[in-house]
């Protein structure tokens, strides 16, 4: 049996599946619940106003964050790991991305408690195809760590490399220290704010993957040809949009260009965001056939770098491995 190039399982508030995602980012939906129980002061009167969220409807407000987190998981990676047992695959790697630790949203022994959780759910696997798993937190490099399992996965040192992401800002703490660090989150009448949010993405990949993720410098990758998506996860804050048009207004040839900006529509979905563009990149590439060139952005501080897909169709060593 043929395993498929290219699964995935996405949990977010704009809905359960890539396309649904996808069709919501292309109308601009802001899929925000305003929850009455959370309620934060306003800036022009001072008054108390509801928070909007973008959350997951169907998930309790009641759950502690490491409780929300393996529903997360339950619903997105056990069912990939699942596929893989029932395709027959001996041997998989798995990249969970999880929250920074210093942040509120970290639980503490939170790896051991996603440890016990798969253990728990893989019981029935031969010790043979237990899957290798590595984590990373949303601060480290995340394009790199990408590329790094995908290398792993072309040189034949596994059958599938499983990329993914799991976070929640839905607590009461999250919160808080958002609004103290950052000033301000989504309120109405506030759409320039954060949006605070949740969600679980997970990818599995073989190596049969038609599509190729390699990192470029910004600079570089921006003089395309022709249409191009890009999906980016920049703040909504005005001075995040006008760096982000004096960064692209330098090439006339990106006048076709067309965003998706998922941080301002979905919500910021911490650990989960970078596999959610990850995923739609690849779903974009596989599913839809828009073109030759989807570009999917990760700022650093500075602008820099991107990781950008391409088709190919079958995998060479050459200058561009991203081993």
């Amino acid at each position: 049996m043929t395993p498929p190039s290219f699964q995935y399982k996405a949990l977010t508030p704009a809905g359960n599946g890539l396309d649904v995602v996808f069709t919501a980012l292309k109308q601009k939906e802001i899929s925000a619940t305003s929850v009455p129980q959370l309620l934060s002061p306003g800036k022009r009167t001072g008054s108390l106003v509801p928070i909007q969220l973008g959350i997951i409807a169907d998930l309790p407000i009641a759950q502690t964050p490491s409780e929300r987190m393996l529903v997360l998981l339950q619903q997105t990676l056990m069912p990939l790991l699942a596929e893989q047992l029932h395709e027959r695959v001996t041997s998989c790697f798995i990249t969970i991305v999880l929250p920074d630790k210093k942040s509120t949203r970290y639980i503490p022994h939170l790896v051991e408690i996603i440890e016990q959780f798969i253990l728990d759910q893989t019981r029935h696997l031969s010790t043979e195809k237990q899957p290798t798993i590595e984590y990373i937190h949303e601060n480290e490099p995340l394009m790199h760590s990408f590329l790094s399992g995908q290398a792993k996965l072309h040189r034949g040192e596994c059958e599938r490399f499983i990329f993914g992401g799991v976070d929640s800002f839905i607590n009461i703490r999250a919160i808080r220290d958002f609004e103290k660090n950052h000033g301000s989150i989504r309120k109405e009448g506030n759409a320039d704010a954060p949006l605070l949010g949740e969600g679980a993405v997970f990818i599995a990949l073989s190596a049969q993957s038609p599509v190729l993720a390699l990192i470029s410098p910004i600079q570089e990758s921006l003089l395309t040809k022709g249409p191009a998506y890009w999906l980016t996860n920049r703040s909504p804050r005005l001075r995040t949009t006008f760096e982000w048009f004096s960064c692209i207004q330098k090439h006339s040839d990106l006048e076709q260009l067309t965003e998706l900006d998922i941080q301002k529509w979905i919500g910021h979905l911490g650990a989960a965001l970078f596999p959610l563009q990850m995923a739609l990149g690849f779903f974009l590439m596989i599913r839809h056939t828009i073109g030759s060139e989807i570009n999917v952005v990760l700022y650093d501080d500075k602008n820099t770098e991107q990781i950008h897909l391409q088709r190919y169709h079958r995998y060479q060593q050459s200058s561009t491995d991203p081993a």
